[in-house]
C-alpha cells in the first residue's frame, strides 16, 4: 500500500480561506478571509466560555464554528430569562435565510438587553471571532447572574413554603415568646447553683402564661402589644453579643467550605486524570480492535522479529563476555608460557575462529534488523485514525462543493430552457407577422380571398389561444405545488415551534417536581 503524501492534506495557519455570506440583495458572495492564530484562540476562548457556562455542545468536535457560536448565544439568551419581541429558535443545518433571519433577531435582541458591546449581522455570518467574544462574554456572565438570582429565589421560596406549612416542636410558641425566652436565658438569677434547670423552665412557663394572656388581651386591647414589642426591641438591643458570636462561628463555617471546594477540586483533579487514563486505555484497544486481518499478520510477525531481535542481542552480549573471559584466560596463558610457539598458534587459531563467529552473528543480525525495518515501513505506510478523519472531512467539503455546483448548474438549465421557450413563441410570433404582412396585399383583392384570409387568421387566434390556455394551466398546476409545499413547510414549522415550546414546559414541570419532591424528603427526615 503506497502512503499518504502528508503535504497534500496539511493544513496552513495564516492562509487564505473563501468564505460564502450574503450580501444585501440576498445573493450568495464568496469573499476570501483570514484564518490567523488570533481567531482561532479566539474561538477556543468561546468554546471554553460556553463549556463553562455549561453549554457542553460547544465541545463537541463536528459541529461547525456557526452552530457553536449562534446555538451558544441563543442558549445564554434564553437562559437570561429576559422578555423580548422575538422567537430565538435555533436548529442545525439552518438554510442562508434562515440564518439571515436568526442573525438579524439575534443583533435587535441584544440592545434591547442592554448588552454595551455592538455587533452586526456579517460579523456573526463571516465568524469574526475577535468582535463575537466581547458579546459572548458579557452574556455568560449575565446568564450566571441570572441563574444565581434565580437560585437564590427559589431558595427562599422553598424556605418561606417550608415555614407556612411546617413547624416545629420548638417553634410553637411564636417568634416574640423565643426573643422573651432569649434574655430571660441571657439576664437569669445565679443564685441557686444546684439546680439550674428547674427555676429557668418555671420562670420560662410563668412567661409564656403571661404572654398568652396579653395575646388574648390584643384582641380588645391594642395598647399591650406594645409591652410584646417594647419586649423584643430590648432583646434585639441586648443581643449584639450573640451577633458577633453568629458571625465568628459563619467566618469559620466559611473556611471550612472553602476547604473542602479544595479537597473537592483534587478529587475531581483525580477523578479527570483516571477518566482520562481510561479514555486513553479504550482507544488503544479501539485501534487494536480496528488493524485489519492481514495486517494482524505482518504484526504479530514484527513481534516474532523483534523477541528474535532482543534475544539475538542477550545472545551477543553473553558471547562478547564469554569471549573477553577467553582472551582473558588465553592472555595468562601466554604469559604463563610464553617461550611453548605452539600454544601462542592454537590461541591466535582460536581468536580467529571466534572472530569469524562474531562476524557471522553480526551479518545476521544486520539481516534481521534489515527485514524488521522494511515491516515497520510497511506498517507506517497504513493510515492511522488521523489521516482517515482528514480523508473523510476533505470528502465531505468535497461532496459540498459537488451539490453546490449541481445545484447552480440546474438553475442554469432551468434559466436556457425559459429562454429557449421565449426564444421560440417569439420566433413563431415573428413568422406569424411576417406571413400575414406578406398575403395581406393578395388577400385585399377579392372578397372570397379576404374571407379566407380572415378564417385562417381566426384559426391562428385559436391555435395562439388554446397555446396561452395550456401554458396558464400548467403555471396554474406548478403555482398550487409550491402552495401546497408552502403550507406544508409551514404546518412543519409550526409543530416544530410547538414541539419546543412543550419539551421548555416539560423541563420546567420536571424541575418543578424534583424542587418539590426534594422539599418533601426533608420534609419527612
Amino acid at each position: 500500500m503506497t502512503s499518504a503524501d502528508p503535504k497534500l492534506f496539511r493544513v496552513k495557519t495564516d492562509s487564505q480561506k473563501l468564505r460564502t455570506i450574503v450580501d444585501a440583495d440576498g445573493r450568495e458572495v464568496i469573499v476570501k478571509g483570514r484564518e490567523d492564530e488570533e481567531q482561532s484562540k479566539k474561538l477556543e476562548e468561546i468554546s471554553d466560555l460556553l463549556v463553562a457556562a455549561g453549554y457542553f455542545r460547544a465541545q463537541i468536535k463536528g459541529v461547525s464554528p456557526f452552530d457553536k457560536v449562534v446555538g451558544g448565544i441563543c442558549w445564554c439568551i434564553d437562559s437570561c430569562n429576559v422578555d423580548i419581541d422575538a422567537e430565538l429558535l435555533f436548529q442545525e443545518d439552518l438554510s442562508i435565510g434562515q440564518k439571515i433571519s436568526l442573525t438579524e433577531k439575534i443583533v435587535v435582541v441584544l440592545p434591547e438587553m442592554k448588552c454595551p458591546h455592538r455587533i452586526e449581522p456579517h460579523q456573526i455570518q463571516g465568524l469574526d471571532f475577535i468582535h463575537i467574544f466581547p458579546v459572548i462574554q458579557w452574556l455568560v456572565k449575565r446568564a450566571m447572574e441570572s441563574r444565581e438570582e434565580r437560585q437564590e429565589y427559589l431558595c427562599s421560596l422553598a424556605v418561606n413554603k417550608f415555614h407556612t406549612q411546617f413547624k416545629m416542636k420548638n417553634d410553637s410558641t411564636g417568634p416574640r415568646y423565643k426573643g422573651v425566652a432569649a434574655i430571660i436565658e441571657k439576664y437569669k438569677t445565679q443564685s441557686n447553683s444546684q439546680d439550674k434547670s428547674k427555676p429557668s423552665e418555671k420562670l420560662l412557663q410563668r412567661v409564656e402564661d403571661s404572654l398568652l394572656d396579653t395575646e388574648i388581651e390584643t384582641k380588645e386591647d391594642k395598647d399591650s402589644t406594645m409591652q410584646a414589642d417594647d419586649i423584643i426591641f430590648a432583646f434585639e438591643k441586648y443581643s449584639t453579643d450573640s451577633d458577633m458570636n453568629m458571625k465568628i462561628e459563619k467566618e469559620k463555617l466559611q473556611r471550612e467550605l472553602q476547604q473542602v471546594r479544595a479537597n473537592k477540586a483534587k478529587l475531581i483533579e483525580l477523578i479527570n486524570e483516571n477518566k482520562a487514563q481510561i479514555q486513553s486505555y479504550r482507544e488503544l484497544q479501539q485501534v487494536n480492535v480496528d488493524i485489519p486481518s492481514d495486517q494482524v499478520e505482518i504484526a504479530d510477525k514484527l513481534k516474532d522479529l523483534y523477541v528474535t531481535y532482543e534475544s539475538l542481542k542477550e545472545k551477543e552480549k553473553k558471547f562478547k563476555e564469554e569471549c573477553k573471559m577467553q582472551l582473558a584466560e588465553l592472555q595468562r596463558s601466554t604469559e604463563d608460557s610464553s617461550d611453548n610457539d605452539q600454544d601462542e598458534y592454537d590461541m591466535k587459531q582460536q581468536v580467529a575462529e571466534l572472530s569469524e563467529k562474531v562476524s557471522k552473528m553480526k551479518l545476521k543480525l544486520a539481516q534481521k534488523s534489515r527485514s524488521v525495518a522494511v515491516l515497520e515501513r510497511k506498517i507506517d505506510q497504513v493510515p492511522g485514525r488521523d489521516e482517515l478523519a482528514q480523508y473523510q472531512r476533505r470528502f465531505l467539503e468535497l461532496y459540498t462543493q459537488i451539490a453546490a455546483k449541481h445545484k447552480e448548474t440546474k438553475q442554469f438549465y432551468t434559466l436556457y430552457n425559459t429562454f429557449n421557450d421565449s426564444y421560440s413563441y417569439l420566433s413563431k410570433e415573428l413568422s406569424l407577422l411576417n406571413s400575414i404582412l406578406d398575403s395581406y396585399p393578395e388577400a385585399m383583392n377579392s372578397q372570397a380571398s379576404k374571407e379566407q384570409f380572415i378564417q385562417q387568421f381566426e384559426n391562428i387566434v385559436d391555435g395562439v389561444r388554446q397555446n396561452k390556455y395550456k401554458v396558464e394551466q400548467r403555471r396554474n398546476s406548478e403555482k398550487f405545488q409550491r402552495d401546497q409545499l408552502s403550507n406544508q413547510l409551514t404546518s412543519l414549522l409550526e409543530q416544530q415551534r410547538q414541539y419546543v415550546m412543550a419539551q421548555k414546559q416539560l423541563s420546567a414541570e420536571c424541575h418543578n417536581y424534583e424542587t418539590l419532591l426534594k422539599q418533601a424528603q426533608n420534609s419527612t427526615s
